[in-house]
C-alpha cells in the first residue's frame, strides 16, 4: 500500500489474482483489478489489465519494490513518453567503483565495464509492448524481460531502494519505513 500512497498524481491500482487482498487493497481506498489467467509474473498480469483498461502508458511496480518514490515513475514516464518504441526498465548503479574493470558473462559471450548496475524491479510499456510480452515465451534465467529483445529495451538510471530480494530484506525495509515516521 505504501507505494500506491506515494503515487498521488497517478491512476494507480493492484492487479492481484488474490481475492483477499483486493479487498485490502479496496478497503484502503485504492483499485484492485482481480485477474482470472494463469501468471508467471507481474508483468503477465499487466498484460491482463492492459486487455481490460486503457492506458497510454501502463508502470509496472513489482511487488519487491516498497520504497519506489514518485519521481522515480516520473523519471520511466517521461523515458516512455521521449521513447514510444521502447520498453523503459529502471536500473541502479551497483558499483561505484570505476577503478577495476568487472565481467559479465552470459553463456559464451561476455562484457568488460567499469560500472555496474542492477535491474530495478519497475518497468514502463504501453499495449502494444504488452501484446508483444506476452507473445513471447518465458525469458531466459526467469527475468521477464528477456522475453524482449535486448534493442527493444531502455534502461534508465534511478535512486537505489531497499528491494525485497530475500526474506531478510524485509526487515530492513520495515526500518527504513520506520525511521521515515519519526
Amino acid at each position: 500500500m505504501r507505494v500506491l500512497e506515494a503515487l498521488p498524481n497517478y491512476q494507480k491500482l493492484v492487479a492481484t489474482p488474490n481475492i483477499e487482498i483486493a479487498e485490502c487493497v479496496i478497503n484502503t481506498g485504492h483499485d484492485a483489478f482481480v485477474t482470472q489467467r494463469e501468471a508467471e509474473c507481474g508483468t503477465d498480469r499487466l498484460v491482463e489489465v492492459s486487455e481490460n483498461i486503457n492506458a497510454d502508458i501502463y508502470v509496472n511496480v513489482q511487488g519487491d519494490e516498497p520504497l519506489i518514490e514518485e519521481h522515480t515513475i516520473d523519471k520511466l514516464v517521461q523515458a516512455k513518453i521521449d521513447n514510444p518504441d521502447k520498453v523503459v526498465c529502471a536500473m541502479t548503479s551497483l558499483d561505484s567503483s570505476s577503478d577495476c574493470v568487472k565481467v559479465l558473462i552470459d553463456g559464451d559471450s561476455s562484457i568488460l565495464s567499469r560500472k555496474l548496475y542492477k535491474q530495478v524491479g519497475i518497468y514502463a510499456f504501453n499495449r502494444a509492448d504488452l501484446q508483444e510480452f506476452e507473445r513471447s515465451g518465458e525469458g531466459r534465467e526467469s527475468i521477464e524481460m528477456t522475453r524482449f529483445s535486448s534493442n527493444r529495451l531502455l534502461f534508465v538510471e534511478v535512486d537505489d531502494t531497499q528491494a525485497v530480494d530475500r526474506l531478510a530484506d524485509i526487515e530492513k525495509v520495515e526500518r527504513i519505513l520506520w525511521q521515515k515516521r519519526m
